[in-house]
């Protein structure tokens, strides 16, 4: 069979920023994670919060992107992911990572104000049951936040549409970009 000109097989990548199927969308973001964070925009030299790191894989992900020069914060509430996530780290010979363990899911974070370039809110927000609860995390990572870091969201199981609403309730945040399922969120530099 011929092919037409200018007809191209659609790369996995494409066809996955344009789907709306969150557990496929999840499985590309896994495999490529350290792909994922660099072309949202960590850096070098950056410091990174890993807001519900799980088991760390996007904290390990993060602490390579950053290098030695940077720092990555796994924050989770269960100590046992957070024992994964440093045993991730340290089988991968990543000193930058810091566990930080919290009481609740909404805490206010032992983190200074404005000490952070990139905080990460990877499939987690769902699990947040309290719309209060939600409204009081985002507040916390704008304070943590520096005026020029953003807020990457993959609101997996919650929607596009009711995370831009949440942060469009608090105004804290305008959207600066999406990159297929994620939301990419910059402070809201009038509040």
């Amino acid at each position: 069979m011929k092919k037409g000109r200018g007809c191209r097989p659609q790369s996995r990548k494409q066809a996955v920023l344009r789907t709306n199927d969150e557990s496929q969308f999840k499985q590309w973001m896994e495999a490529s994670a350290l792909e994922v964070l660099t072309t949202v925009g960590v850096k070098q030299e950056q410091t990174v919060l890993d807001f519900g790191c799980g088991s760390g894989l996007y904290t390990v992900a993060a602490a390579k992107a950053v290098g030695p020069k940077g720092k990555v914060y796994a924050l989770d509430i269960k100590e046992e992911l957070l024992k994964q996530a440093r045993e991730r780290a340290q089988a991968e010979k990543l000193d930058n990572v810091e566990a930080i363990l919290c009481a609740s899911p909404t805490p206010e974070m032992s983190l200074p104000k404005n000490c952070v370039d990139v905080a990460l809110l990877y499939d987690v927000i769902h699990l947040i049951e309290v719309a209060d609860d939600r409204r009081q995390l985002v507040r916390e990572l704008f304070r943590v936040l520096k005026l020029k870091g953003f807020l990457s969201v993959f609101p997996m199981h919650f929607g596009k549409e009711k995370m831009l609403k949440l942060v469009g309730e608090e105004k804290l945040f305008l959207l600066r970009d999406a990159y297929g399922m994620l939301l990419n969120l910059v402070p809201n530099k009038h509040q």
